[in-house]
């Protein structure tokens, strides 16, 4: 079937004198994390959003209510008329990420941060601003989709980004959040092509997904012949579970590796899903294999990655007394239903 897509192009750099990494950092390796932040809306009222994230008062004065009561599961209309999405809830739930995302890479916080769930530009500055106070630079690179909740990927970098694109598979058939691809400068000579995906989620069917890879491979190795000098990373939430994977929904991902599958220290997951009580490899990173070869100038360090759930207040026991990511309550109790994921790229 032939793969249509369109490319949506933007340059955006913010904070543009965040060009280069500290003097203190190791120039010959980068450091990447991958989060879902879950549902990092701000409290303002967007063209296209979920209005279960805003203030209670804001949607009883401005008839919201009327849009709840059409939402069809039971569950995410009393959700929408009994939450109050407001101002302190959400710099309580920034305060939680921006204090996770800084202890990371030994609280220098990651290079290349590629998020998943976020609204728009706005939150994404209130985000940069929070790290900023923990003297964490970032440039984000971001495009609106056509997401009907409003959802967005982006990508904060240390580096200068020169080019931002978002990629849309029009043969899914489906509005999608689209793939944001970033061109990154991580040095005079080296460019970073960075992908932050979030595929269609589990209420779609398994060819919806197997699609969405097939398009993201599919670029990518376009983007390798093009250039193979640069280093290409992709990452996100691909909505995968574990009965997909033995289905062989990775069978055909050729030339590329799948993070979980070379990791050298194996782990359960990164999404818990309580009402089965199951694991899921839904965070990952995709890169070329050629990156796990010791003649490879550029190298996956597969002893990095791991998931990084480090603060006590980020995770929840289970009856059982297993450890599992925990949802945003407020201050210091919880941020995403998922762990964040980091690695390790070493350049020679």
């Amino acid at each position: 079937m032939k793969r249509v897509f369109i490319l949506l192009t933007l340059i955006l750099i913010t904070n543009s004198s965040c060009v280069e990494k500290s003097k203190n950092s190791n120039q010959n390796e980068l450091v990447f994390m991958t989060y879902n932040v879950e549902n990092l809306f701000d409290e303002i009222e967007q063209k296209n959003q979920d209005v279960s994230f805003l203030p209670l008062e804001y949607k009883k004065k401005n008839g919201i209510f009327k849009k709840c009561n059409k939402i069809r599961s039971r569950y995410y209309r009393k959700n929408c008329l009994t939450s109050d999405w407001n101002k302190q809830k959400v710099e309580a739930k920034l305060n939680n990420l921006a204090d996770i995302i800084a202890r990371a890479n030994d609280d220098k916080g990651p290079d290349i941060l590629l998020l998943q769930e976020v609204e728009n530009l706005l939150i994404l500055k209130r985000l940069k601003e929070k790290l900023l106070a923990k003297n964490i630079s970032y440039n984000i690179a971001h495009i609106d989709s056509p997401d009907k909740r409003g959802i967005d990927t982006a990508i904060l970098s240390k580096y200068k980004i020169e080019r931002t694109e978002l990629l849309i598979n029009e043969s899914l058939g489906v509005i999608t959040r689209g793939i944001l691809e970033v061109k990154i400068k991580v040095s005079k000579d080296q460019y970073l092509i960075a992908y932050s995906v979030h595929f269609p989620s589990q209420g779609k069917r398994t060819p919806k997904r197997i699609a969405s890879l097939e398009f993201l491979f599919k670029h990518m190795q376009q983007r390798l012949l093009d250039n193979p000098q640069a280093v290409l990373v992709a990452a996100g939430d691909v909505n995968i579970i574990k009965h997909e994977e033995k289905e062989g929904i990775y069978n055909n991902v050729r030339r590329f590796a799948i993070s979980h599958k070379v990791a050298t220290n194996k782990y359960v997951g990164t999404y818990y899903y309580h009402p089965k009580k199951s694991w899921s490899y839904f965070d990952v990173f995709i890169f070329p294999k050629i990156y796990l070869s010791n003649n490879s100038k550029i190298q996956a360090m597969t002893n990095s990655i791991t998931p990084f759930n480090i603060t006590s207040w980020q995770n929840e026991k289970t009856k059982d007394g297993e450890l599992t990511p925990r949802k945003y309550v407020s201050r210091k109790n919880g941020a995403s239903d998922h762990w964040p994921l980091l690695m390790k790229i070493n350049l020679k």
